[in-house]
């Protein structure tokens, strides 16, 4: 028993990809009339808004499915956050987690909120 215990675990086939309950959010400049929407309470308050996200992101097609009506606009994940400030979207959205594209630089930026609430994906393919 403990020659088996002691064989190594390929741990490859584990590593590729997991499919989670994802939360995406939107975050918003903080003087911008969209600051008080709840995603949860009203997943289509942002119907037709110019959303950000990264340029080819995982989590677009979910997106989309979860909510059909906002207008995606793709950047480099480094280019969002002046896209917002330049007024080329109104928002700016990504997984709710420190590995979301983007994440980090969002919630380090004074003048951006968050908005209250998320979409939820479900079954999402997350590469690791």
């Amino acid at each position: 028993l403990l020659a088996q215990m002691s064989r190594p675990v390929p741990l490859s086939p584990c590593i590729c990809a997991c499919s989670f309950v994802n939360e995406i959010g939107v975050w918003v400049l903080e003087d911008s009339d969209l600051t008080a929407i709840d995603l949860t309470a009203d997943p289509n308050a942002l119907e037709e808004k110019r959303i950000g996200v990264c340029d080819g992101c995982f989590f677009i097609d979910a997106l989309t499915e979860v909510a059909p009506g906002l207008e995606l606009v793709e950047f480099p994940v480094d280019e969002l956050v002046p896209a917002l400030r330049e007024g080329q979207v109104e928002g700016v959205a990504t997984l709710l987690r420190s590995s979301g594209p983007g994440f980090n630089a969002f919630v380090a930026a004074e003048d951006l909120v968050k908005l209250d609430g998320s979409f939820v994906v479900l079954g999402l393919s997350v590469p690791l």
